[in-house]
């Protein structure tokens, strides 16, 4: 209902676009912040914010960018992505994404090797492969389907580089 509901706005958003004749030069971006779960795995994650599951960590991110052919983007993103994108794809900036972003232009074709998803209390690596999930007081590492790996080995650089990269904008 809810999914339906939001279509519907969104659906008079083009329509107003389109009526004002705007559409064609207009940059529309449809996201979520989180995905939803509901216990799939059998693993007791319910809802959002519970773990950096797939279920709850892929989101929908939907752009129609006038003058710019259809394509579907395969490739792992961030929402840190939009930054970049907009930044140099639509206004023209000219510096380093990493001036002020961590993400990358999602038009780059540029893969994420890991990507950092964060929490209140903590924060995880995301692999293709696996989630370290590093808490206050530990870590834990959970394999593709995000369970448990027994006797887990830290990726110390790669905590090493994420810790980095979040420093650079949150102190």
């Amino acid at each position: 209902t809810a999914v339906h509901y939001v279509d519907s706005l969104l659906g008079r958003v083009l329509d107003d676009l389109r009526r004002r004749r705007l559409l064609e030069s207009t940059v529309v971006i449809v996201t979520s912040d989180h995905g939803m779960e509901f216990d799939e795995n059998g693993l007791g994650f319910t809802n959002h914010g519970t773990a950096f599951s797939e279920l709850q960590m892929h989101t929908p991110l939907v752009v129609r960018w006038p003058g710019r052919p259809p394509e579907r983007i395969a490739h792992r993103t961030s929402h840190n992505d939009l930054a970049p994108t907009l930044l140099t794809e639509l206004f023209g900036c000219t510096n380093p994404p990493s001036d002020y972003s961590s993400g990358r232009v999602l038009f780059s074709g540029a893969q994420w090797d890991w990507l950092i998803g964060a929490s209140y209390e903590d924060f995880a690596l995301i692999e293709p492969d696996r989630v370290t999930v590093v808490f206050p007081s530990g870590y834990e590492i959970r394999d593709r389907n995000y369970r448990l790996v027994p006797n887990p080995t830290l990726p110390r650089d790669l905590v090493r580089a994420a810790m980095h990269e979040m420093s650079r904008f949150y102190r």
